[in-house]
């Protein structure tokens, strides 16, 4: 996606670096390239003001898109046009039952999905549903920060 240039001198990303005894195309610099890629913040609003059915939501946009957390965990994320829930082996057959689609990042790369699953617009909109699917979703959430945790260590117990 991003296109790289050599000159005798620097590599230039995007043409951000210009090495002024080398010759240009003009291109999109690299800020350019990603707040044309960044959600609406309209549209960013709209979905924290739903999710936070869930409790205390805070977002942080990221990647062109967003991540919803509670408690500090992602729960959520966004492209923009959808909203994607965490999934795990506890909650996928649910998601899966109801037709949610894994997020794929990337169209050229179908096989590489994420652990997120598509939430509708009608579940969006459905206080209940939503609420329902977006505790799956925390639940989750608080599973896979669990198991990053390293396990404690026992302390030495000192000989006197």
């Amino acid at each position: 996606m991003f296109h790289v240039e050599q000159c005798p001198r620097e590599v230039v990303i995007l043409n951000e670096v210009k090495d002024p005894s080398c010759e240009y195309e003009d291109k999109p610099s690299i800020l350019s390239l990603l707040n044309s890629m960044s959600i609406h913040q309209d549209i960013l609003d709209y979905y924290l003001e739903r999710l936070s059915l869930l409790g205390k939501v805070s977002v942080k946009k990221m990647f062109g898109g967003a991540g919803f957390y509670v408690n500090g965990r992602v729960f959520a994320i966004t492209d923009g046009d959808t909203v994607y829930l965490k999934g795990d082996e506890e909650n996928r057959a649910r998601f899966e039952s109801r037709r949610m689609k894994q997020f794929i990042p990337f169209e050229d790369k179908p096989e590489q999905k994420m652990n997120y699953y598509s939430l509708s617009s009608e579940d969006l909109e459905d206080d209940d549903a939503l609420r329902e699917l977006g505790r799956l979703a925390v639940e989750a959430a608080a599973r896979a920060a669990h198991k990053k945790q390293p396990a404690k260590t026992k302390r030495a117990k000192s000989k006197t």
